[in-house]
């Protein structure tokens, strides 16, 4: 059985579901590529290469690894350890 074939038995809602999740998917890597080129200053050209060559794994990478840290700094949540 091929992916075709078991598209076509799900019938026209699971061939929209699947057409929604490949468009979902490719918002959020060009979602994440816009946001490497546009706010990532550190190692900006490894990130576009992980993004861009590994695709939807790369942006997943990418969002849960640099961004969240880059985003908690932004927002004051990560505050230096104070020495005594």
């Amino acid at each position: 059985m091929n992916l075709l074939s078991a598209l076509a038995g799900l019938g026209g809602v699971g061939l929209l579901f699947v057409l929604a999740m490949f468009i979902a998917a490719g918002a959020f890597w060009l979602w994440m590529l816009i946001d490497v080129l546009a706010k990532q200053n550190e190692d900006k050209a490894v990130w576009v290469l992980v993004v861009f060559f590994l695709n939807l794994v790369g942006a997943m990478i990418y969002y849960f690894i640099p961004r969240k840290t880059r985003i908690g700094a932004e927002a004051g949540l990560l505050q230096p350890a104070l020495r005594p």
